[in-house]
């Protein structure tokens, strides 16, 4: 029995409309300003959806909150964010702030971070100024992991 094939038409309209989607996501993030727009903190949090890792942690996303990834004048690169540990026994976070090249997926500079949190508790978190050169197009992506403390 053969496997129903899509038309080379078909094919070809998929693969442009995946293009032109892509495409529309990544510009909506090239205001021109430094300041991480909406699309780019979507596309963080969706790169940051991890389920698990094999020292046991998991994903973190929702513990992180207020997140914001800016670019002076200059180009200098800072991060802040708020942990809030949801959870009945103390945590502690692994979270990874990079500058990516929108294009080209290229890392630029990556800053780890670590804390750990205590039981339905908040601490803020910050790098300052952890890249210092502009780059067009750049975006910040974060990715967060938690376990048992």
């Amino acid at each position: 029995m053969s496997t129903p094939r899509l038309a080379p038409r078909t094919t070809r309209t998929v693969t442009a409309a995946s293009c032109l989607a892509l495409a529309s996501s990544v510009l909506a993030g090239c205001s021109g300003e430094p300041d991480v727009e909406a699309s780019q903190v979507a596309a963080s949090r969706a790169a940051a959806a991890v389920t698990s890792a094999p020292d046991g942690s998991v994903g973190g996303r929702k513990d992180l909150t207020a997140d914001r990834c800016t670019a002076d004048a200059k180009g200098a690169w800072s991060y802040t964010a708020t942990l809030t540990n949801h959870q009945t026994t103390a945590q502690t976070y692994a979270i990874t702030v990079s500058i990516v090249d929108g294009k080209t997926s290229t890392v630029y500079g990556t800053k780890a971070l670590t804390a750990t949190v205590q039981p339905k508790k908040s601490t803020p978190i910050k790098a300052e100024r952890f890249y210092t050169k502009r780059i067009e197009g750049a975006l910040c992506v974060t990715r967060v992991t938690r376990k048992a403390a």
